[in-house]
């Protein structure tokens, strides 16, 4: 349990000595926890929102119109550019385990853009793909697939197929962000945007 701090504590600098068990526990001085953008490896997650928003807005509306150009080129571009960005301003280094959490982070922001235009797709193109549905369903000979692709026309299973279909993407998403982040964590570029 650690110990408050007593003003008989301090050293000559008016600091917490580092043997001190409230500096191991990242304590500040005046015994408040800091934050972790106070320490070297912490992230900046309101910077970083501010200068990935745009770009993953971007990205996950450009994924949707532009499918597998945008997920996988436009969405990993964002995110290195953003974590790129990022480093000019950040006073730490950035690991992998940073890169991933802020690639992470980025996809999640630009699949909640994916998110609203494909709902607002699906809600406006729904009987286009409800007939699609029937189509396939009277071409296949299999009855058991029939019944399977008949039941995808139905309220409840046109909204678990949406849903397996959101949650795929979504995971598609967090590879490519995680994937991009560590990436761009990794090299040592520090271009300046």
């Amino acid at each position: 349990m650690p110990q408050p701090e007593f003003a008989g504590q301090r050293d000559n600098e008016g600091s917490v000595p580092n043997d001190h068990p409230a500096a191991s526990l990242g304590l500040s001085a005046a015994g408040l926890p800091t934050s972790p953008a106070d320490r070297p490896g912490g992230i900046q997650w309101n910077l970083y929102f501010r200068i990935v928003s745009p770009l993953a807005a971007l990205a996950g509306c450009l994924s949707l119109i532009l499918l597998p150009l945008g997920l996988f080129v436009l969405l990993p571009y964002a995110i290195v550019r953003a974590i790129k960005r990022y480093r000019t301003l950040h006073p730490g280094p950035l690991q992998g385990r940073h890169g991933a959490r802020l690639g992470a982070f980025a996809s999640v922001l630009s699949f909640l853009s994916f998110l609203l235009f494909f709902l607002a797709t699906i809600s406006l193109n729904r009987p286009e793909i409800i007939s699609r549905f029937q189509e396939m369903a009277k071409q296949t000979t299999d009855p058991q697939n029939q019944q399977i692709i008949y039941w995808f026309t139905t309220n409840p299973g046109f909204t678990a197929f949406m849903g397996f279909t959101l949650a795929i993407s979504l995971g598609i998403f967090l590879v490519v962000g995680v994937v991009s982040g560590i990436l761009a964590a990794a090299s040592k570029s520090q271009t300046r945007y």
